[in-house]
């Protein structure tokens, strides 16, 4: 639990993930959590960029845009 990595740089299918999802009609809100021992140590303005643009870039990749 406390070794999660950012989406998509995991094993996760992330974008087939959110394809999935908006398939289904979800319409909600959009977040995500870092469980994870290895960003909770980085400073807030250090790694909040990194998260931004690999999450951004799973929906990119969904085709789905950033929502």
């Amino acid at each position: 639990m406390l070794r999660r990595d950012i989406p998509g740089q995991g094993e996760m299918p992330v974008a087939r993930m959110i394809e999935l999802l908006l398939l289904k009609g979800w319409t909600g809100p959009w977040g995500i959590e870092i469980l994870s021992e290895t960003y909770r140590v980085r400073p807030l303005d250090e790694a909040l960029g990194e998260v931004v643009r690999d999450t951004l870039a799973q929906f990119e990749l969904a085709g789905a845009g950033a929502r």
